[in-house]
This record gives C-alpha cells, sequence and structure tokens, in this order.
C-alpha cells in the first residue's frame, strides 16, 4: 500500500523512525497504540490492515491445498511427504491438519497411509477440535472435510466387504 510518506513522516509524534523501520524488517514488535496511531496516519482502519495482512498469510498457506487433489500412488507419495515436511518445518498446525487430510485421502484413494498410523491422525484431529471451545471457519472445514473423508472411506470398505 503507498501513501508516498517517508519512515521519518510517518514515525513523527508516535515513535523514532528506527523503531518503525525495525517493526518493517520485523525485528520488533509495535504496542497496539503505535500501530493503531499508524495506521490513523496511513488513513487505514485496524479491520482493513487485518484483512490486507491474513490475504498474505492466507495467499501462502493455500498454496498447499493444491496437495489435496486427487493424483496416482506416486504423486501422492510426494505431495504427502512435502505437506510432513512443511508441518516440520514450520510447526504450524495448518499444515499438519493438510497433512492429515492427505493421508485420510490416500488411505480412502489407495486402502492405506504413507507415513503414520490411521489412529494418531484420527486422534490428534479428535484432540484439537474438543480442545477448541468456538469453531472458527478453518475449525468447521476441517471436521467437515475428515469426516466426510471416513464416511466415503467407511462406505467404500463396507461395500467391498459386501460385494466378495
Amino acid at each position: 500500500m503507498e501513501r508516498h510518506l517517508s519512515q521519518q513522516e510517518l514515525a513523527n509524534g508516535i515513535t523514532t523512525r528506527t523503531t518503525l523501520s525495525s517493526f518493517e524488517v520485523r525485528k520488533t514488535e509495535l504496542s497496539l497504540e503505535h500501530a493503531i496511531n499508524y495506521l490513523n496516519r496511513l488513513n487505514v482502519t485496524l479491520s482493513e490492515y487485518e484483512f490486507l495482512l491474513q490475504n498474505t498469510v492466507e495467499r501462502e498457506q493455500h498454496q498447499y491445498l493444491r496437495y489435496l487433489k486427487r493424483v496416482d500412488e506416486a504423486q501422492a507419495r510426494v505431495y504427502t511427504q512435502i505437506l510432513r515436511d512443511k508441518y516440520q518445518q514450520t510447526n504450524d498446525q495448518y499444515f499438519y491438519y493438510l497433512y492429515a487430510q492427505r493421508e485420510l485421502l490416500n488411505y480412502r484413494w489407495f486402502s492405506q497411509i504413507f507415513t503414520t498410523d490411521f489412529e494418531d491422525l484420527v486422534s490428534h484431529i479428535k484432540t484439537y477440535l474438543n480442545r477448541i471451545e468456538t469453531w472458527g471457519h478453518f475449525e468447521i472445514v476441517l471436521f467437515l472435510n475428515t469426516m466426510s473423508i471416513l464416511i466415503l472411506s467407511t462406505s467404500f470398505k463396507s461395500s467391498k466387504t459386501c460385494c466378495r
């Protein structure tokens, strides 16, 4: 967002230019009061800033959704490993749950889980969802995706048993 203000002009009367510069390169944190004062000077509301910030974070995360699509078994193994590695690198639960959903899809499509135990995945998801008092969009989507995968997997396995 370009407002044609120098760091000195933006920081004037709020903090020092050095404090603003450090914040911009993510070396320091700002108090809420200073952040709101900066936003006011930029004519940006706190909710607009949050929206802009979330869109940037979500774009990076959403690129990993492509690893949930249906592919052959060899590619599924690669996708599973990419998601697992991303979770291990970042320790971000979002990536764990993408990885878990990938493994549950592997179970549905290939009747196997590649890197861990089925019960561990389901238990981890249940524990997480039970811990959250008020579900947001992420938790609802996780629950619905997990349930639909499990229901389809169970009915697929049942139909294979019935038809033998």
